[in-house]
């Protein structure tokens, strides 16, 4: 071949081999999004060096119904449940509204026949409530997790850990009557699907792995594009076909409500809420609470000198200045004789639509609920 048909020959291929490498870099792009390293077929994570993971499914508590005695055992139970994690583990609680599936409106078994007496009444039950799927009434369903995790050196010695830590949330659940079971890998690779690409299909089998020796699960599971940037915009993406938002819960009102979360998750619309729990050490919690006590005296003792600079005698102090104090003392009683823990916090709402306009309408009616709840939230925007 001449030196001129091979610099021809060279010039064809650069523009292809130029796109086979953006696309490994956006490959690998995506797949840093699935927020694992290994998924064992156990529902075992390793979600980073020395990190692992565990899921369990859990069924409604009904709070809202339960009668004041019942509301706080649920309250006094889950405080209990919280505080039981060290500062080497942490703790996230998601809740989900899923779309049923297409094929499953309308056709669905809400009441499975156990009785020729009552099967009557069964298909009844049935057939008004898939009448009211088509109507477009409760076409979402809810789930819950709790997922924790745990540092160790590698996964054998991390799965004992995890067990235990499985066991004792299972039981602390079963206490106020709310079932608790973990589930498995595959059901959480079809979690993750559904929040890395809500309207992309799941399709995966363990199978699949083995056929493909340098597949990993998170190729499954990965977009296969996602736009930070749609239309111009950085308050959304766009995640394969889906318009997305996530939104940050910054803070929660002075009095906080028991249904602060649930006039959101009551909306008729698909979303996920997720709150992450980081205990922190008890010494640091007490010195950094002892500290913010300090600087609040010292405070204090600034606001008096420059009053007595004036000629002013000042008996007592701000308001606000005072409220914070009382606040910190009685947090720093609680963490120094009723075993409470300290927590490092993030909270975080994520919603999908197929089209931008139903995007920015559901991002408005969530932060519109979540003021009447004295809670705030705002867009995430990328940077």
């Amino acid at each position: 071949m001449s030196l001129l048909k091979k610099r021809k020959k060279g010039a064809a291929e650069a523009p292809e081999r130029k796109n086979e490498k953006k696309e490994r870099k956006r490959q690998k792009g995506t797949l840093e999004l699935c927020g694992y390293e290994l998924m064992l077929k156990n529902g075992v994570a390793q979600v980073a060096p020395g990190l692992f993971s565990q899921t369990v499914q859990f069924g409604d508590i009904t709070y809202q119904c339960a009668k004041k005695d019942i509301r706080e055992n649920i309250y006094s139970t889950m405080s209990a449940l919280y505080n039981y994690f060290n500062p080497d583990t942490s703790v996230q609680v998601t809740i989900t509204n899923e779309p049923v599936p297409p094929e499953e409106i309308g056709n669905r078994t809400f009441f499975p026949k156990s009785d020729p007496c009552l099967d009557p009444y069964v298909e009844e039950y049935n057939r008004i409530l898939n009448d009211k799927m088509r109507e477009g009434v409760s076409n979402l369903k809810r789930h819950r997790y709790l997922t924790f995790t745990t540092e160790a050196e590698d996964i054998d010695s991390a799965i004992p850990k995890l067990a235990r830590m499985r066991n004792d949330c299972v039981q602390a659940l079963a206490r106020i009557k709310s079932k608790a079971e973990p589930i498995d890998g595959l059901e959480k690779l079809r979690v993750t699907r559904g929040l890395l690409s809500p309207l992309g299909a799941f399709e995966f089998d363990w199978d699949n792995l083995s056929q493909c020796p340098t597949a990993r699960t998170a190729d499954f599971v990965a977009p296969m594009s996602v736009d930070f940037r749609p239309n111009g915009r950085s308050d959304a993406f766009k995640a394969d076909d889906a318009w997305c938002c996530v939104m940050a819960i910054r803070s929660f009102g002075s009095v906080l409500l028991d249904d602060c979360l649930s006039n959101i998750v009551d909306l008729p619309m698909p979303l996920s809420i997720s709150l992450h729990l980081k205990p922190i050490s008890q010494d640091k919690a007490i010195d950094m609470v002892q500290g913010k006590i300090d600087w609040m005296d010292m405070e204090e003792r600034g606001q008096k000198s420059r009053a007595a600079s004036k000629g002013i005698i000042l008996t007592q102090t701000s308001t606000a200045l005072r409220y914070s104090r009382a606040d910190a003392e009685e947090l720093l009683d609680f963490l120094r004789n009723k075993n409470e823990r300290l927590f490092e916090y993030a909270g975080y709402v994520f919603t999908y639509a197929s089209t931008e306009t139903e995007l920015d309408e559901r991002v408005d009616r969530i932060i519109s609920a979540a003021k009447g709840s004295a809670l705030t939230i705002e867009k995430l925007y990328y940077r």
